[in-house]
């Protein structure tokens, strides 16, 4: 026979934990930006570095030195910490939600009326026979599954990963001025982001966070 008395404290347990345990599983499958806010698909963020005083700024697009040709430009990350970079956009390739999920398949596109290469602002890789391993450019199509990525959770921080290769975004070692952003077994460490919304005025922030 079933002690009565423990039925309450047990469900009350049960409550609690499902309670406590929500916001957390919510929170870790949905992108949030530097702010707490979840990152909304086709609206303009930074990518930063997660950790400031690393001695370098945003990604933005850029001609470097290990290309076989000047478009389309490759994406690097600015060599100067207070340059946030070129703000980009993401698309969930399997989603409508108004939110970017964690480990999901997603496309990048850069956000900028300035753009002098004919192929598109569209991330996607390619092959850098002088580092021997592949990069990020732009040039993608978001049909095709090399224009794929993922951002995955890392602590409070997100790495990026490429999900045709499986493998994930590293920062080159500063060579000729260049910080290039890398896929593939490089040997680095990933790069650890942060999502900055751009574009905002203080008041916008405010009201925003409010």
């Amino acid at each position: 026979m079933k002690n009565p008395n423990l039925s309450f404290p047990v469900v009350f347990l049960s409550i609690v934990l499902a309670v406590v345990l929500a916001p957390s599983t919510v929170s870790s499958s949905i992108v949030l930006d530097t702010v707490g806010r979840p990152v909304r698909p086709g609206v303009p963020y930074y990518i930063l570095p997660a950790e400031d005083g690393t001695g370098a700024g945003g990604l933005v697009p850029a001609t470097a030195y290990y290309q076989r040709d000047a478009c389309p430009p490759a994406v690097v990350q600015s060599q100067l910490p207070y340059v946030l970079g070129v703000p980009v956009t993401f698309a969930p390739v399997n989603s409508e939600a108004g939110f970017v999920p964690t480990s999901s398949d997603l496309t990048v596109e850069f956000d900028s009326d300035v753009w002098i290469c004919p192929e598109s602002k569209v991330w996607k890789t390619d092959y850098a026979q002088l580092l021997r391993t592949s990069y990020v450019s732009a040039g993608g199509d978001k049909s095709d599954g090399d224009s794929w990525f993922k951002i995955e959770q890392d602590g409070d921080d997100y790495k990026i990963f490429h999900s045709l290769s499986s493998s994930y975004v590293s920062i080159s070692n500063p060579d000729r001025g260049v910080r290039g952003v890398l896929v593939g077994p490089s040997g680095r460490l990933p790069f650890l982001v942060k999502f900055k919304r751009a574009y905002e005025t203080t008041n916008e922030l405010l009201k925003n966070t409010m």
